[in-house]
C-alpha cells in the first residue's frame, strides 16, 4: 500500500466512476482499475460494489475512506511544514484556473516582484477543480462556477461580464453594447473549447436561441489574431479572458500603436457571472501560497 495507491481509491470514492476518476486523475481507466485492485489484494477485502455502471464504497470502503484521507492529509501537512514554508521567496504555490490568460497580469506583475517563487497552474474545469481541491492537489482554485462540496470554502471575487471581440472594421464595432441575436450572421472563433469559459459560452449561446457559425473551434490563442485580422471572425469570452492577451500579440504582430480590435459588451441577461476562488477547508497552506492567494484576491474583489 502506497500513497498514489490512496490518491486513487480516495478520487474514485468520491467520483463513484472509474471513467470519471480516471478522467481527473489524468490516467487511464485500465491504470486505475489495476492500482485499486492492487489495494484490495494488500488488504484482503474488496472496497467497492457495483452498482449499475457506477460504484460505491462497502462497508469496508467507507471505513478505509476515513483513514485514507488522514493519512493523506498528514502526508501533504507534513510535506508543506518544511517546504517554502519559512520563505515565501522561494515557495510554491499550486492552484487551478478554469481557462487560460485569466489572470495572466496579475501572475506576471507577481512574479516580477518574486522572481524566485515556483508557480503550478493547471487549467481544469469544474468538476476536476473540485476532485483536485479534495485530494489536496491544489492550494485554491479559480472559478467561474461556485465550487460546492463539504469541506470547500468559496469566495467571490468579481462579477464578470461577456463580451463579443471583433475588428475594428465590423459595422457592429461602434456599438456600446450588442445582443447574441444581433450576432446571428457573424463567424465565431472559439478559442480554449475545453474549458469551463466555453463550456459556459455555449450555454450563452444556447439560452439566447442562436446557434453561432463556427469557422473554427480550438486552442490557439495566435491564431485568433489571424482570424479576427484577416476574416473578421468574432470571438466570445468573458471580460477577464483572454482579451488583454489579443490585445497584446496585436501589438506585436502590427505596426500600429492601436491594435485593430475591439471587445464590445453582451447585453444578454445571462451574459453577466460571477468568479471566484475556493479552498479546502483545513488546508495548508505555505507562506508563498498565501502571498499568492492574498495579491489576487486583494485585486480582484468587488
Amino acid at each position: 500500500m502506497d500513497l498514489t495507491q490512496l490518491h486513487y481509491f480516495k478520487t474514485t470514492a468520491h467520483m463513484g466512476s472509474l471513467s470519471r476518476a480516471a478522467s481527473t486523475l489524468f490516467v487511464t481507466q485500465s491504470t486505475l482499475s489495476k492500482s485499486i485492485t492492487a489495494l484490495e489484494k494488500s488488504l484482503g477485502t474488496k472496497l467497492f460494489d457495483r452498482v449499475g455502471n457506477s460504484i460505491q464504497l462497502n462497508d469496508f470502503g467507507v471505513r478505509f475512506l476515513d483513514y485514507a484521507e488522514r493519512i493523506l492529509d498528514l502526508s501533504y501537512e507534513a510535506e508543506q511544514s518544511v517546504i517554502g514554508a519559512d520563505d515565501p521567496e522561494t515557495g510554491t504555490v499550486t492552484y487551478s484556473v478554469p481557462s487560460g490568460g485569466i489572470l495572466s497580469d496579475l501572475e506576471s506583475e507577481y512574479l516580477i516582484r518574486h522572481p524566485n517563487i515556483h508557480m503550478r497552474q493547471r487549467m481544469l474545469n469544474a468538476e476536476q477543480a473540485l476532485a483536485a481541491l479534495q485530494n489536496r492537489e491544489l492550494d485554491f482554485s479559480f472559478s467561474f462556477h461556485k465550487l460546492q462540496a463539504p469541506g470547500i470554502v468559496w469566495r467571490p471575487l468579481h462579477h464578470v461580464r461577456f463580451v463579443a471581440i471583433m475588428s475594428t472594421s465590423n459595422p457592429l464595432a461602434s456599438r456600446d453594447g450588442i445582443y447574441l441575436r444581433e450576432m446571428k450572421n457573424e463567424k465565431f472563433f472559439f478559442n480554449n473549447v475545453n474549458s469551463d469559459d466555453s463550456q459556459l459560452v455555449t450555454t450563452l449561446f444556447k439560452e439566447a436561441g442562436v446557434v453561432p457559425d463556427a469557422i473554427f473551434e480550438g486552442d490557439d490563442l495566435l491564431l485568433s489574431v489571424r482570424f479576427i485580422r484577416d476574416y473578421g471572425a468574432v470571438s466570445v469570452s468573458t471580460d477577464m479572458n483572454y482579451c488583454g492577451d489579443l490585445e497584446r500579440l496585436f501589438y506585436a504582430h502590427e505596426s500600429t500603436s492601436n491594435p485593430p480590435i475591439c471587445k464590445i459588451p453582451i447585453l444578454d441577461e445571462t451574459a453577466c457571472v460571477e468568479f471566484g476562488v475556493a479552498r479546502l477547508q483545513g488546508h495548508y497552506l505555505n507562506r508563498t501560497a498565501t502571498a499568492f492567494y492574498q495579491h489576487i484576491v486583494s485585486a480582484l474583489k468587488e
